[in-house]
């Protein structure tokens, strides 16, 4: 549609960002790459990564003739993904009036331009709306529960029955991995065994391998817990977070999100690393 070169000027013109390579040769980097090209960006706070993304995909979009409906971009929050979303549609807004006042022959591709078709959202929100629209004929969407209501569950299933809140192997197993009794308490052990369960899932480590590598007493025990919680949220057909991305990981690897990952050309990742 454009050069980069006009769209590093509309940029510096109208959105008042600098990204010539003299001025900040890091974003120009990462601006300016081919949408080929996959890049791993590591950068502070406030050093520019929301501009930098969203940047890109409106390089993708006026300099690649990249289609708005085959990018993603997720972040890790709520508040990110909207702040994202905003300015993908305020800036590609301000550049497409721009290039209508300038140039008429592009009127009719910018006209077509909808950049709401562009897939934003957290990881979260986006594999639950994925899931919804494209599971099997007749099997209900997913309905995600909130951590409090996780917690609350933990506690009913994982940890009062058969009294496994005052089960003292279970209870010395969570107070070392927290390092410390101050503030020990049924929903600090809900907190701890909702952790232990999100980072086996995480991290993508085989349940059976978790439980055989325990060697205090008290790991068996928060397995029966962790077990249990995962049982009634089967039974219930609900989902946390984990069980989420886990479930749509399993719906990938099976091949059943074929028409959503056909359509897919441009994944951006914004990912907070502890």
């Amino acid at each position: 549609m454009i050069s980069f070169p006009q769209f590093q000027e509309i940029v510096i013109d109208e959105l008042k960002r600098d990204i010539r390579p003299e001025m900040n040769p890091d974003q120009h980097r990462a601006i300016s790459a081919p949408q080929d090209e996959s890049q791993f960006i590591v950068a502070g706070p406030g050093s520019g990564k929301t501009t930098v993304m969203v940047l890109k995909i409106l390089k993708f979009i006026y300099v690649d003739d990249v289609n708005p409906g085959s990018i993603l971009a997720t972040t890790f929050t709520r508040k990110a993904a909207a702040e994202l979303r905003s300015r993908i549609l305020s800036w590609g807004d301000i550049i497409r009036q721009k290039l209508l006042s300038d140039n008429n022959d592009l009127e009719k591709d910018l006209r077509h331009l909808d950049f709401n078709q562009i897939v934003t959202g957290t990881l979260d929100s986006i594999c639950e709306e994925v899931l919804k629209n494209h599971r099997d004929p007749g099997s209900p969407p997913p309905v995600v529960v909130e951590d409090f209501v996780a917690r609350a569950m933990m506690m009913r299933v994982g940890l009062f029955t058969e009294e496994r809140h005052h089960n003292e192997e279970l209870r010395e197993y969570l107070i070392n991995i927290r390092g410390g009794k101050f503030g020990f308490n049924t929903a600090e052990m809900s907190r701890l065994l909702l952790e232990i369960k999100d980072r086996v899932y995480y991290d993508q480590v085989l349940w059976e391998e978790f439980k055989s590598k325990g060697d205090e007493p008290g790991v068996e025990i928060a397995c029966q817990a962790i077990e249990d919680y995962i049982h009634e949220f089967e039974e219930r057909m609900l989902f946390d977070f984990s069980l989420l991305e886990a479930h749509f990981l399993d719906k990938l690897n099976e091949g059943k999100l074929g028409s959503f990952m056909e359509g897919l050309k441009l994944v951006l990742v914004d990912e907070y690393l502890m």
